[in-house]
């Protein structure tokens, strides 16, 4: 981590050291928050690059899951927007993506 740190101080605008961060968040230290932080910021960098967005749409998916599973824990209603945001096939139906930066 500290040696990709270094280097996305000295070239902060390469998306590709941004999401070499985010991988390591998310997949070594288990930090989904900081991933999603990190790889939104190389999304902005790089925004017709559809990795990226399928990760930071993973990411918010799986906080609003882990959420989700919270609530039903406590034995809160079902958020019922939420279950059905996606198809059998995994595609996005009308307005989802706006839904999940909402939560």
């Amino acid at each position: 981590l500290a040696a990709l740190e270094i280097q996305v101080t000295k070239t902060p605008q390469n998306p590709a050291i941004w999401k070499k961060i985010g991988d390591l968040y998310a997949n070594r230290l288990e930090k989904p928050d900081k991933a999603l932080e990190t790889y939104k910021t190389a999304q902005t960098l790089d925004p017709k690059d559809f990795v990226l967005r399928a990760l930071c749409d993973s990411l918010v998916l799986f906080r609003r899951a882990a959420r989700f599973q919270q609530r039903r824990k406590l034995g809160a209603v079902v958020d019922y927007a939420f279950v059905t945001l996606f198809s059998q096939d995994a595609k996005y139906g009308p307005n989802a993506h706006a839904y999940l930066h909402t939560r």
